[in-house]
């Protein structure tokens, strides 16, 4: 006789309200919460996934608030309930209202009137923090407060231990003597915002209890993190937090190491690690460039990231983000939509050389396949916001639009707003999952982003890295001859 352990596992199961759930790797992609940027979605897998721990560190001036911002403001765009704990207590106001697009940030953190309800109710509840502890505790508060949040046959459910106050149309699910109330989406419940963890002061510091002091920040998060991250899958909630590292002293290896020791890195899903570089297509910090409508100079410098840490999708992918530090002489705007669209089309394989020099080709399906593009074009289809404009200045076709003539018909600049926004067709390959397969195929040799064989371009040129330019030279070449190295530069010079 062979024992019903299917039958035996349910009864037990239903007798203590403990169900197993479904997982899939769908609602992960289509539920992620946006970081604002398309290669940093691309190389953790589709954003910051529901029901998870997300830790950002780096060095100081390596974006980490900055795409904690842009964060922000897709979840509401998304209408997520969040709340944001400024440990730091160092937010700009002008600048986030820029990332965020909204001139008034009352619209977004809210007001209260006197007696303490809200006048304008809140998109984000916005604290001014200090000690540690009482917010950890605030937080595992509410994820007690909150019902459970769980995909069971192919559908949505708040799970109540017991009966709602509220009068849901709920009902006793298959003896499990929990109360099961149909959720309208599958989204987050709530999203919290940790800037930053460092910042943090526990309360035996703050309490000046020097027979405490040693490793208190470490043991805070050792004795706190634990109680948050165990609901947040449960709770369908999300935790967004920033940390910063330090320099450990007379030590072999890396020298760098995170605040707070090993809790935050073990507790956390994805760790993304944050570092400014260099110019990588020139010298310098700064980049200038003129604005996409010819009037004035952008200013712009380079981060590197890289998931250091990933349980959701591939670990140890690294790209480029640039944040636009200036415009036109006003206070910078965040993560540079334009460089991010091309540097998403150049991870997924969708924009290659043309034949002449400094000419792209995109191949993301779009009217502007037809079209050759050089740095200035390209930055201007993606920043101008008259895409009528965009559409008559290069002479692109598409039938559906008719004729030039009829471009000043505000119905017809909506399609073209719609067509021409090629971010949105770039957000929707990440979101059905068509990114990452032409990621992989991308990185992994499938897609070829040079015109010629490698081995067309004569080995001078790709020893000093000059061989983007040797592929406009005549095939055949042993050697162009043009680039020296920095020793014989000197050489020569001394000779002289």
């Amino acid at each position: 006789m062979k024992l019903n352990y299917l039958k035996l596992l349910d009864k037990i199961g239903n007798d203590m309200g403990i169900v197993p759930v479904h997982i899939s790797r769908k609602s992960i992609v289509e539920d992620a919460i946006s970081t604002g940027s398309l290669t940093c979605d691309l190389i953790i897998g589709g954003g910051w996934p529901a029901g998870r721990w997300v830790a950002l560190f780096g060095p100081e001036q390596s974006a980490k608030s900055s795409l904690l911002y842009h964060t922000l403001s897709n979840v509401i765009r998304q209408d997520i309930n969040a709340e944001f704990f400024d440990f730091e207590g160092s937010t700009d106001p002008t600048y986030l209202s820029r990332i965020l697009q909204v001139p008034n940030l009352n619209k977004v953190f809210g007001v209260r009137k006197e007696i303490g309800t809200w006048q304008i109710a809140p998109q984000c509840r916005y604290f001014q923090a200090d000690t540690g502890e009482p917010y950890f505790r605030y937080i595992h508060r509410i994820l007690q407060a909150l019902p459970d949040k769980v995909q069971h046959s192919n559908s949505w459910f708040y799970v109540y231990d017991k009966k709602p106050k509220e009068k849901y149309n709920e009902k006793l699910y298959k003896n499990t003597k929990r109360y099961w109330v149909e959720a309208e989406d599958s989204g987050s419940q709530i999203i919290w915002f940790i800037d930053s963890l460092a910042a943090m002061l526990p309360e035996a510091k703050d309490e000046k209890d020097e027979s405490k002091e040693l490793a208190l920040l470490a043991r805070m998060f050792s004795q706190y993190i634990p109680l948050v991250k165990s609901r947040l899958a449960r709770k369908r909630c999300s935790v967004v937090a920033v940390n910063q590292i330090r320099m450990k002293p007379m030590s072999f290896g890396n020298p760098e190491v995170e605040s707070g020791g090993n809790a935050p890195k073990h507790y956390s899903d994805i760790r993304l690690s944050c570092r400014s570089i260099s110019n990588p297509f020139g010298k310098g910090q700064v980049v200038e460039e003129p604005c996409w409508d010819g009037v004035g100079i952008d200013k712009y410098r380079y981060i590197k990231i890289m998931t250091v840490k990933n349980k959701c999708f591939s670990p140890y992918r690294t790209s480029l983000m640039r944040i636009w530090v200036e415009s036109k002489g006003e206070s910078g705007r965040g993560l540079d939509p334009f460089f991010d669209v091309y540097q998403y089309l150049t991870e997924t394989g969708q924009i290659l050389p043309g034949k002449k020099k400094k000419e792209l080709i995109i191949t993301l399906p779009g009217i502007w396949t037809s079209q050759l593009w050089k740095w200035a074009s390209l930055k201007e289809l993606v920043l101008n916001p008259n895409k009528a404009e965009v559409y008559k200045k290069y002479k692109l076709n598409d039938p559906k639009i008719g004729k030039i003539e009829d471009i000043e018909n505000k119905d017809v600049q909506k399609k073209l707003a719609k067509l021409l926004d090629i971010q949105a067709m770039c957000k929707h390959q990440i979101k059905t999952d068509k990114a990452f397969d032409l990621y992989f195929k991308t990185i992994s040799g499938g897609g070829s982003k040079d015109t010629k064989e490698p081995e067309k371009v004569c080995g001078s040129c790709v020893k000093f890295h000059k061989h983007k330019d040797c592929m406009e030279l005549e095939v055949g070449n042993e050697a162009c001859g043009e680039w020296k190295s920095e020793e014989e530069v000197e050489e020569e010079a001394f000779d002289e």
